[in-house]
């Protein structure tokens, strides 16, 4: 029997470029690729939590070499209603050969479609180290930032 990925089979609403309308619990949006790769999209898979509020925090899961977005947000998301963190996980195919590229990749385009539409970019990037692509090591480090053990 030939194994099925859940986001196939799970029915998805008919994405429309850059109409972002994040809605309480889990979901996808699809944004433009940036300077340069416009015509490259890119689907961000999110969770919002019931405890959200204008002022929680953010994390942006970055997926492995594997590309599995969608399982990345989900082990996010018993720590994401815990703690009211809103939960993004892009899915930039092309816009980095591995995590940290890909991450800092969106970052930076994140800044800047923050400064084109006058909007506040409250964001910092953070590189944890000596992690790989080991997403539990990700995940402690993530953990601690998120609940105030500010080093890394």
């Amino acid at each position: 029997m030939a194994l099925v990925n859940k986001i196939d089979i799970i029915k998805q609403r008919k994405l429309v470029l850059n109409e972002i309308n994040i809605k309480e619990g889990s979901g996808s949006f699809l944004i433009e690729g940036g300077k340069g790769k416009k015509e490259k999209a890119i689907t961000i898979y999110d969770h919002k939590p019931k405890r959200y509020k204008p002022d929680s925090k953010i994390l942006l899961v970055v997926s492995g070499s594997g590309r599995n977005r969608d399982s990345y947000r989900d082990a996010w998301i018993a720590s994401s209603e815990k703690y009211g963190v809103l939960i993004l996980s892009p899915f930039a195919d092309k816009q980095g050969v591995h995590r940290l590229e890909r991450g800092t990749y969106f970052f930076n385009t994140s800044k800047e479609i923050a400064k084109k539409l006058d909007f506040d970019f409250n964001c910092k990037l953070i590189i944890v180290h000596n992690t790989g692509h080991d997403h539990r090591k990700m995940g402690v480090a993530s953990s601690k930032y998120l609940h105030g053990k500010k080093e890394l």
